[in-house]
């Protein structure tokens, strides 16, 4: 059986890290564009993974599956397309937000998932299909930065969050157009809160209307984000005072 932080779910957060750490010692001498390709091709076979994925919980009888539930609209899904692109085009901000948005919300799902895939057979749809979706998009994210495709700056903080409000916002009305026109309660990006996840259902407690209370987590997403980027800001500012400090010596 697998769940949150239980053998296998360690086993898969195990599995992305040697994946990433094989990755970076196979392809670190390797030019930008082959490293480019190479999350691509893991960007396809991601695509292919959720699409069997999805097919295994359709044929799952013991999974209620409704189709205007199941379009990839949320975060982590559109990962899964927005990873190849990124890569294939080699799109910076697309880049910036998969690895400082997307990244951080396959951990959550990873992390709170909802109760029909915790405690469920390990190589089921729910198990293997959810949990192995979510650490391989958490993969293909960071796969960015562990190659050295992208390097996190400052300037990406607002543009990130910015683009993560105008993509709720824009689930937020595919939300009511659904409930308009079908008698399903659609809720991409969450939009209309989740009371079975204690955090969002804390903070739409505070805010209790859809969509807006989402906006409560702009302020704390943006220093979660800004912790993650200071490493590198840190790191690229020592290796410019070095520069500049070698330049005036020569």
């Amino acid at each position: 059986m697998i769940a949150p932080f239980s053998f296998w779910w360690f086993f898969f957060l195990a599995a992305v890290v040697a994946g990433l750490v094989v990755s970076r010692l196979l392809l670190k001498d390797k030019p930008t564009d082959d490293r480019l390709k190479f999350i691509t091709a893991v960007g396809i076979v991601g695509v292919v993974v959720f699409v069997i994925y999805r097919y295994a919980l359709f044929a799952d009888p013991d999974y209620e599956f409704v189709f205007w539930n199941e379009l990839p609209l949320h975060l982590c899904n559109i990962a899964v397309f927005l990873v190849p692109i990124a890569s294939w085009k080699n799109v910076r901000f697309l880049q910036a937000f998969c690895f400082l948005n997307c990244s951080i919300g396959a951990v959550l799902g990873a992390v709170l998932a909802e109760a029909e895939f915790i405690d469920v057979p390990v190589l089921s749809s729910r198990g293997l299909g959810y949990y192995g979706t979510h650490f391989l998009i958490i993969y293909m994210c960071l796969s960015f930065v562990v190659l050295g495709v992208y390097r996190p700056k400052f300037s990406d903080v607002p543009r990130t969050i910015g683009i993560l409000l105008l993509a709720a916002g824009l689930m937020h009305c595919v939300n009511l157009l659904i409930r308009a026109l079908t008698s399903v309660d659609a809720n991409y990006f969450f939009t209309f809160g989740l009371p079975c996840n204690t955090i969002i259902d804390a903070v739409y407690s505070i805010l209790p209307v859809p969509l807006l209370y989402e906006f409560l987590f702009a302020i704390p997403f943006g220093i979660v984000i800004t912790l993650i980027i200071l490493p590198f800001h840190l790191t690229d500012k020592k290796v410019s005072d070095k520069k500049e400090t070698d330049g005036k010596i020569s």
